[in-house]
């Protein structure tokens, strides 16, 4: 895994990889500040497709501060333990992060993308053209996942313990340990059937 800078000066939102041409296939420019999705509370609509239009902007929204919470590891977590682990360790805790922050991007770039008069009839088509870069990086991160929480707890060094339990004692992630955030993945990749089911069920046949 390659050693991540980031710089929180505007937040999460800038981005500063090592791993240029990756971002810029995911839609990403090298240094990019992506806003949170406009949203027009003005909009006259009927309430179910108002309803529809709120469920869509959801989705976006917390998409993006979903990759916000993915870059924060990093920021936070992964590069001050760059310094102190070894490859293996980083490997055995944050599996394929970087993986999940390319695809869920590219992800967010395509819904940010389509998010105008016409985006709240693109957005299942857009899920089914990502839907396949999502599959492998999650099904990798999942099934690894009870591991990656053991060798923090067991598998580490003390130094690594010492390091994540300073690191967690950052205002930017709440003093939350490391291991809360591991979970996001697997809450995120469960939770979009239900946005999508929201979506569905003010959507016209």
């Amino acid at each position: 895994m390659k050693r991540v800078r980031y710089d929180s000066k505007y937040g999460c939102n800038l981005i500063l990889w090592a791993a240029k041409d990756e971002l810029m296939q995911a839609g990403f420019h090298y240094i990019d500040y992506i806003p949170y999705p406009p949203w027009n509370s003005n909009l006259s609509a009927a309430e179910d497709e108002r309803t529809r239009q709120e469920a869509i902007h959801e989705l976006i929204s917390t998409e993006k501060t979903y990759i916000d919470d993915l870059l924060l590891v990093v920021e936070v977590f992964y590069n001050p333990l760059c310094a102190v682990a070894t490859e293996e360790e980083l490997a055995s805790v944050f599996v394929n992060w970087m993986q999940l922050i390319l695809c869920n991007a590219r992800l967010f770039r395509a819904l940010y993308n389509t998010n105008d008069v016409n985006c709240f009839e693109t957005v299942g088509a857009v899920f089914l053209e990502e839907i396949d870069s999502l599959l492998v990086p999650y099904t990798k991160f999942c099934s690894a996942q009870r591991q990656a929480m053991l060798a923090l707890q067991e598998g580490v060094s003390p130094v690594f313990k010492a390091k994540e339990k300073e690191c967690a004692a950052s205002p930017k992630v709440g003093k939350l340990p490391l291991s809360t955030f591991l979970l996001k993945p697997m809450q995120r990749i469960t939770k979009y059937p239900l946005l999508i089911r929201k979506i569905l069920s003010h959507t016209r046949d």
